[in-house]
């Protein structure tokens, strides 16, 4: 948490300017949309986003071990598969880079189609850095 939030009355400030209760109920706070790999919550890395929207960019780091997000390995060949609402098979290939290549292609186009869905709702700072997000092989 920055400096600035661990006096609370900072934080209320931003949560009372930034937090529309009519529209966000049970939205979630988020800190590494607006600036990718933060760890830090402050008020220029963090918006409030639904639910749908922060599980996008969930990292299942410990479940797919040493290859990249969205491959696994298939006998000796490497899968891909996207997670949109579900999981969705996007072919097999020879090598892990091909495979991360072909989820990479459909998670960008999906977080797009959800920043579309969402758009007028969430503010232009986390529409925008949906739409300029770019899924590496290192996530």
């Amino acid at each position: 948490m920055c400096e600035e939030w661990r006096n609370f009355q900072n934080f209320a400030k931003w949560f009372e300017k930034n937090y529309k209760n009519e529209i966000m109920e049970k939205w979630q706070l988020d800190k590494d949309i607006l600036v990718k790999r933060n760890k830090v919550y402050s008020p220029e890395t963090c918006a409030f986003v639904p639910r749908e929207i922060n599980c996008l960019f969930t990292k299942t780091t410990k479940v797919r071990g040493n290859l990249p997000i969205g491959v696994t390995k298939e006998y000796n060949k490497f899968r891909a598969q996207s997670c949109s609402n579900k999981k969705r098979y996007l072919g097999t290939f020879t090598t892990p880079e091909e495979a991360f290549q072909s989820y990479k292609k459909s998670k960008e186009i999906y977080i797009k189609e959800i920043a579309d869905k969402w758009k007028g709702l969430i503010s232009e700072q986390v529409y925008e850095a949906m739409y300029n997000y770019k899924v590496e092989i290192n996530d």
